[in-house]
């Protein structure tokens, strides 16, 4: 298949004209389905005009169209985690855990970064911590910062990419 070797959206038109798209979903590094759509006429398209306008048939630039289907397999492949990973994220931590991010994150941050990937919420981690909660909005900012990203949940997928086997 086409797109379990390329693992990447794959245009055809069918007979009437229209242009689909098939999107490959992997979980644990495996093909498990494939995300189909369109029935977009694109400048190439060979559809009367009282067909599009009857059917209300969108039209868009086949380059477009292939960027949202990229922009789809980029969010397919988020989707593609180990789910044993994500179980365990909320096992204790241990002084590896903490230097999983190799020196970018201060003590406290990484100690934060840590509570944050077990699921806990700033307040949570406030209590845990015996700190303010304007304190952990402050480490929060400072992590998502340093490690440029751009909220909490890329932050747990980046320490599963780091970690695999936590």
């Amino acid at each position: 298949c086409f797109l379990k070797k390329t693992q990447q959206i794959k245009l055809f038109t069918c007979y009437l004209g229209l242009t689909y798209f098939m999107c490959p979903v992997y979980y644990n590094n495996k093909l498990v389905a494939i995300a189909y759509g369109g029935g977009i006429a694109t400048e190439a398209h060979t559809v009367p005009q009282e067909i599009i306008e009857s059917y209300n048939i969108p039209l868009m630039p086949q380059r477009k169209l292939q960027r949202i289907g990229e922009l789809l397999v980029q969010t397919m492949a988020l989707v593609n985690f180990d789910l044993n990973v994500v179980e365990n994220i909320g096992a204790e931590k241990t002084e590896a855990d903490l230097n999983v991010f190799n020196g970018i994150l201060s003590r406290r941050e990484a100690e934060v970064a840590m509570l944050i990937c077990q699921g806990l919420s700033n307040k949570q981690i406030a209590e845990q911590l015996f700190i303010s909660e304007k304190t952990i909005k402050t480490h929060v900012s400072n992590i998502l910062s340093k490690l440029d990203i751009k909220d909490r949940m890329q932050l747990i997928l980046e320490y599963c990419r780091i970690v695999p086997n936590a």
